[in-house]
């Protein structure tokens, strides 16, 4: 199972760079398959304090995963470039339920990422290349098991605000 190779992986002593070096190993195939680059790190700014985060981005979408509740929970959201969440777990459901079952139940962040990953890559890998027909948006929170976890709609505001593109930036431009 890859969620076990990881921990036998992990070559790094600190926990925020363990983190670091699971994603990138586990969402390597957006930047050789699927023309995401990486961004550097951003701790200085507003709503990104948590060095607990890898966000990959292209022309059209940003991806964001995030550790949370020291390592029990892992976030990821996938934006679109109107700065909008799309819904991956809906997605991952319609294509691929037994996959979603799975993710629902990991446990951890060195479960939760690669799974997480297989589910972007195997149920995504058209809206990853900019096919957006097949996932909608989030509309609303909704207190199912998403790849986003919110705690409320409030969370999920702050969440976009941080980290969606703003109108007239450069942010989407790789």
């Amino acid at each position: 199972m890859a969620a076990a190779l990881c921990k036998e992986d992990i070559t790094e002593h600190d926990s925020k760079e363990q983190f670091q070096q699971v994603c990138r190993r586990f969402f390597s195939f957006l930047e050789e398959q699927c023309d995401f680059q990486r961004d550097p790190p951003r701790l200085h700014e507003p709503g990104f304090q948590n060095p607990y985060i890898v966000i990959y981005r292209n022309r059209s979408l940003i991806l964001v995963i995030e550790g949370l509740s020291y390592g029990a929970r892992t976030r990821m959201c996938l934006i679109d470039r109107d700065g909008q969440l799309l819904d991956i777990a809906g997605l991952v459901k319609r294509r691929n339920p037994k996959l979603l079952y799975l993710c629902s139940l990991a446990s951890g962040q060195y479960e939760q990422i690669p799974l997480y990953a297989e589910a972007l890559w195997g149920c995504a890998a058209d809206v990853l290349d900019g096919d957006l027909k097949g996932v909608s948006r989030c509309e609303a929170f909704n207190p199912e098991f998403s790849f986003g976890v919110f705690s409320d709609a409030d969370d999920m505001d702050y969440f976009l605000k941080c980290h969606a593109p703003r109108p007239g930036s450069a942010l989407m431009q790789v």
